[in-house]
């Protein structure tokens, strides 16, 4: 936070925090998302899912906000392995959705007197509001295979005012 006027200053003496953000390609694919690990399912239980058979044609990646069913991968290089064998995907592959994530915030602190000051301040979160996007569901085993199933929180903005004596 800037506490003297400078390069984020205007010229009223508004002190100005400069915004934050940041750009993510994305958290690997875990069990959470893209295959659970053999002898664990996504509850926890004991039950096994298997890895599916991939045929080793490259994966087409879809924008799940415009894709059919909030797809985020191509599903059709994926089936089930032969009974008594273990699937050829491997764990964690690739990456899932990345984040874009802007967060702004303005203070402006006027003194009163000597001994009590007024703070106002407004905070946003997401600011620019870009839709982010959770990890694809993972279980071969779900109907939901692929898809995008849920997002991050929208902008969300708060207003502050304190008074200090």
């Amino acid at each position: 936070m800037l506490k003297s006027p400078g390069a984020f200053a205007s010229p009223g003496g508004l002190g100005h925090e400069p915004a934050f953000g940041s750009y993510r390609p994305g958290r690997i694919s875990n069990e959470y998302s893209l295959f659970f690990p053999r002898g664990k399912g996504g509850s926890g239980n004991s039950t096994c899912h298997q890895e599916p058979e991939y045929s080793g044609q490259p994966l087409q990646f879809f924008n799940p906000r415009v894709s059919a069913n909030h797809e985020y991968f191509s599903t059709s290089q994926f089936s089930l392995p032969a009974l008594g064998s273990f699937g050829t995907a491997r764990r964690r592959f690739f990456h899932g959705p990345g984040l874009n994530n802007w967060d702004f915030a303005l203070q402006k602190v006027a003194h009163v007197t000597e001994g009590t000051s007024v703070e106002v301040r407004a905070e946003f979160f997401n600011v620019f509001n870009h839709a982010q996007f959770k990890n694809p569901v993972g279980d071969f085993a779900s109907s939901a295979f692929g898809q995008v199933t849920a997002a991050r929180d929208p902008r969300i903005g708060q207003l502050a005012l304190k008074f200090s004596f």
